[in-house]
């Protein structure tokens, strides 16, 4: 059997375990290491993610409304992986578009969706319309979580979720006046 060459000075951390002795210099070098290795590691997930998400996509395309929480335990899916599943799905169209990316980089990425830009410089309807598509994901998720809400939390949100409805329903009669004007 061939053992690879190991060199011959010190192994850096081969099959070490930090301890209290270890220096801040040594348990820095340590933990980029390691780091490293995740990064690595998630090189690979990331197109993993991306068919999570498409499979998730296409199955919310078919789940009614409310449901799609009881989906997602019933499969034993987090929610926030799930999202987060999503949101790569959606932002690249092939699964190899994903090459060499990590996770966390392929989900930052989620954001300049629409042209390449960021949200910040988005006019104003294209950030509404992407603030609108994400409410609509949550709105649903807790709408099937919020009749096991308890009073106290329930009368917490209320006067928020109050005030949001009526500053969504001043946009509505701006954009529809902005529709009526056009015809």
């Amino acid at each position: 059997m061939d053992i690879p060459d190991k060199g011959c000075g010190p192994q850096l951390f081969a099959n070490a375990t930090p301890t209290t002795e270890w220096d801040v210099d040594q348990l820095g070098e340590f933990a980029a290491v390691e780091h490293q290795a995740i990064l690595s590691g998630e090189t690979t997930l990331a197109p993993r993610y991306w068919r999570l998400g498409l499979a998730l996509n296409l199955a919310r395309k078919q789940i009614r409304h409310g449901k799609w929480m009881n989906f997602l335990r019933a499969h034993v899916i987090d929610k926030t992986r799930a999202s987060k599943a999503r949101a790569i799905h959606r932002t690249f169209e092939r699964e190899n578009d994903l090459d060499g990316l990590t996770v966390e980089e392929a989900y930052a990425r989620r954001a300049r969706r629409r042209g390449g830009h960021t949200s910040e410089s988005r006019d104003p309807i294209q950030k509404l319309a992407t603030y609108l598509h994400a409410l609509r994901d949550v709105a649903e998720d807790v709408a099937t979580d919020a009749p096991w809400t308890s009073p106290e939390s329930a009368a917490e949100v209320l006067n928020d979720l109050e005030q949001v409805v009526s500053a969504l329903d001043q946009i509505r009669q701006i954009l529809l006046t902005c529709v009526a004007a056009t015809k």
